[in-house]
């Protein structure tokens, strides 16, 4: 049982070219199993919903696949998405946008780092309607959605630039500091991860471009310039009053 299939994979798997040992069929059995498969196609959807909770599951599937994500998020996706058909909420939108929404809202739910720009790249519709479809999720089935902090985003782009185990380390404090002093609210997490690791890189004369950089984080160079200019407000606030202390 799975909620992966629309019919919990109970059905029907039929064979073509090998029996069980492995030989090869003769083209009459051939003949036969493809008339098979068709009759259970056929009969496999009672009606046009089944069919279209098929196509949905399905592109959770693939949207899955196509960001390497584990296969638990892969159940807790399917199962939000036979939540939302059975609340009705996909009549009148687009199977493809509220897929790629349960796999956004299954993320979140799980504390997985990954932007409604990432799985719109791997979708077949934008990153505008898979956030849409994403909001009627959240407000329909009140998901119970982790907020999401920079420190979360850094350890994977950090990994992604392939940076010195120093840099990260650095830039891990750094987006914990500018969460304890509220540097990131009402800003995208990933803004703020990309600017702590850029910070870092530039303290250990690591080069990084901010183009390569905000490329990653799916936001504009200017928006990383911004709340790297904010960190270094941060930074040297913090230094101020350390002299202060000490004095």
């Amino acid at each position: 049982m799975t909620n992966a299939r629309h019919d919990w994979g109970i059905s029907a798997e039929i064979g073509r070219y090998r029996d069980a040992r492995g030989q090869q069929l003769p083209a009459a059995k051939r003949r036969k199993l493809h008339r098979l498969r068709r009759w259970d196609r056929q009969a496999r959807f009672e009606g046009k919903a089944e069919q279209n909770l098929a196509h949905g599951l399905s592109e959770v599937r693939r949207i899955v696949g196509a960001l390497d994500l584990p296969e638990s998020i892969c159940t807790q996706a399917c199962a939000l998405y036979r939540t939302a058909a059975n609340e009705d909420l996909i009549r009148g939108r687009s199977i493809e946008a509220m897929a790629a929404a349960s796999v956004y809202a299954a993320c979140r739910c799980s504390g997985l780092p990954r932007t409604t720009d990432e799985v719109g790249e791997v979708s077949t519709v934008s990153r505008e309607r898979v956030s849409n479809a994403y909001s009627v999720l959240n407000h329909e089935l009140n998901l119970p959605a982790v907020p999401m902090a920079p420190v979360q985003y850094v350890p994977r782009f950090a990994s992604d630039l392939d940076l010195s185990r120093e840099v990260r380390q650095r830039a891990l404090e750094l987006a914990r500091e500018a969460s304890e002093v509220g540097l990131g609210n009402g800003c995208r997490p990933t803004g703020v991860a990309a600017a702590c690791i850029y910070e870092a890189a530039r303290e250990a004369d690591e080069n990084i471009t901010q183009t390569s950089l905000a490329e990653l984080a799916s936001v504009s160079a200017m928006t990383l310039r911004e709340q790297w200019k904010k960190l270094q407000s941060m930074l040297e606030h913090e230094g101020e009053s350390g002299l202060e202390v000490h004095g």
